[in-house]
Order: C-alpha cells, then structure tokens, then sequence
C-alpha cells in the first residue's frame, strides 16, 4: 500500500531517510509487514508471507517487532 511520500507524515527521530523503517513478524506464521520511508516521509506498507495463500492483515497485537538493522 503506497502512502504517497511527500504528504504523509514525517519519520521524525529516524536515522532512516530511505528504506526500511521497521520490519515485524506475526507470533503464528511467517507473515511480517515492513514499513519503508522515502525523503524521511513514511511511504508504504508492505504485508507478507512465506505461504502460498496472501496473507491477511495482521492484527497489531501478534506482531513482534525486529531488532533493528536485522533487516538490512
């Protein structure tokens, strides 16, 4: 899901101007979402997974947040 970098929100406090701002796991399968960031604005959001079937939006509650730079 794109989030149109320029007209969202600022990634404020980030070291992270481009790229990935944070990753996460699901506790259940191996589904995760990344969060990327363009010229330091939050720009899209990017659900996953390492089935066959899409995966469904997980709940914020059985993510698990990656150490960061784990996904560099």
């Amino acid at each position: 899901m794109d989030l149109h970098p320029g007209a969202g929100p600022l990634a404020l406090g980030s070291s992270v101007q481009n790229g990935v701002l944070i990753s996460a796991s699901t506790r259940a399968r191996g589904d995760g979402v990344l969060l990327f960031v363009e010229d330091g604005h939050l720009s899209c959001l990017e659900v996953y997974t390492t089935e066959d079937e899409p995966a469904p939006l997980p709940h914020p509650e059985d993510l698990i947040v990656d150490p960061a730079g784990s996904w560099e």
